[in-house]
């Protein structure tokens, strides 16, 4: 059996190994709240909609294009029934089918043969797997969803996808609403004339000024 499927059992009897149950029990809960923590950070990065835009699409699909985690992301899709392994010859591997399928993000018709797209379906479908094999008893492998876990994290900090970050954008908006309607609209604003060297000196500068054309005439009233 392949390392990216979960197992059923184990070389050794769950009864040999004292305390198994309550150990899998707090790695899986500690699991899920690295998912849960995940899921949050990246909603505030990208939003969890990022997957249905087509240029972020695009730049995921550089990223997981022939990257060994595609491997844990099939196996997650034949155990659902989207594919086993003795498919047809000539049929479309999944690596293909994701391919496509996320470059037909936005478009107006998809393939009959895509399949989801975004790894957090893949994350949530591999932990109610595991917490249901653990609730009939089995001795579930945590490991694939490490692995799943060890792909998505660095994500949120890849060069490639950082210009998709909606909190970035918040703090430097580049909305039309924030830029003024003459930009907008193409129309030319007359701009003043410039104002003399004494008005822009302000304030201090007049009493600057003025003080000194009282000095000029008292020196000229005393010759």
């Amino acid at each position: 059996m392949s390392k990216t499927q979960t197992t059923r059992f184990s070389l050794r009897p769950p009864a040999s190994s004292p305390g198994w149950e309550e150990t899998l029990s707090r790695e899986l809960s500690d699991l899920t709240l690295a998912t849960r923590d995940l899921k949050s950070e990246w909603k505030r990065r990208f939003g969890l909609d990022a997957f249905t835009h087509p240029l972020f699409a695009q730049a995921y699909l550089e990223v997981v294009r022939n990257h060994s985690i595609l491997g844990v992301f099939r196996a997650i899709h034949e155990r659902d029934g989207g594919g086993a392994t003795g498919s047809p010859a000539g049929a479309r591997s999944f690596e293909e089918r994701l391919e496509q399928s996320l470059l037909e993000v936005g478009g107006a018709a998809r393939s009959p043969e895509s399949v989801p797209v975004s790894p957090f379906f893949y994350l949530d479908r591999l932990i109610e797997r595991t917490r249901a094999e653990k609730a009939e008893g089995h001795l579930v492998d945590l490991e694939p969803l490490l692995q799943v876990l060890r792909f998505l994290r660095p994500l949120l900090d890849l060069p490639a996808l950082s210009g998709f970050r909606q909190d970035t954008l918040e703090r430097f908006p580049s909305k039309l609403d924030s830029i003024p309607p003459e930009v907008c609209s193409g129309e030319r604003k007359e701009m003043p004339p410039p104002r003399p060297r004494w008005a822009r000196a302000g304030f201090v500068g007049l009493i600057l000024l003025a003080l000194g054309l009282a000095l000029f005439a008292l020196w000229a009233a005393r010759r």
